[in-house]
């Protein structure tokens, strides 16, 4: 019984990201930038499970799980809105980083997608379809644009950036 406990304790530190892994750089660092180890970790966690360096992982049904809770509700979204104009003025980090039901006559509404796996397996899927129907290599570069930058935790101190970003005038959202 008590090694059941055990395992199912260990197993539920898997559901999700695990915000205690960090080494002694990462506490420090995660002390001076705002999520940067919830950054690292959903990185850290995506390559260890989706190449079976996780114990117990297996890539392929990691792949079928995210196929089916990623990119199906992706790609009927897409479908569901691509054709309401609203959907089209939305900015495109919105579309990277959120399923959207754009339906005329309702309110647009926006639910989160987890971030990198979102973005592959659900992002990208979408680009892929769009850059089909517009005949146009621009939502391509686009997600590459979005991954590159998901996939670099911020480097400046969180304190610092507001004064950054009045000095220089520029915004890093």
């Amino acid at each position: 019984y008590e090694e059941a406990m055990m395992r199912s304790g260990f197993s539920a530190r898997n559901v999700t990201l695990d915000f205690s892994r960090r080494g002694s750089a990462g506490k420090l660092w995660n002390m001076v930038t705002a999520f940067w180890n919830a950054n690292k970790e959903d990185m850290t966690k995506f390559g260890r499970e989706f190449t079976g360096r996780e114990k117990g992982s297996n890539p392929m049904r990691a792949v079928i799980k995210a196929g089916i809770g990623l990119t199906l509700p992706s790609v009927g979204f897409y479908a569901l809105s691509k054709n309401d104009p609203r959907y089209e003025e939305l900015p495109r980090w919105q579309k990277d980083y959120f399923w959207i039901a754009a339906v005329p006559g309702y309110p647009i509404v926006r639910v989160p997608k987890p971030f990198l796996p979102g973005l592959i397996f659900g992002s990208l899927p979408v680009r892929l379809m769009e850059a089909s129907e517009k005949k146009s290599m621009r939502p391509i570069k686009d997600f590459f644009t979005s991954l590159h930058e998901i996939s670099i935790p911020g480097l400046m101190p969180t304190a610092m950036l507001p004064v950054v970003e009045w000095t220089t005038g520029y915004s890093f959202f």
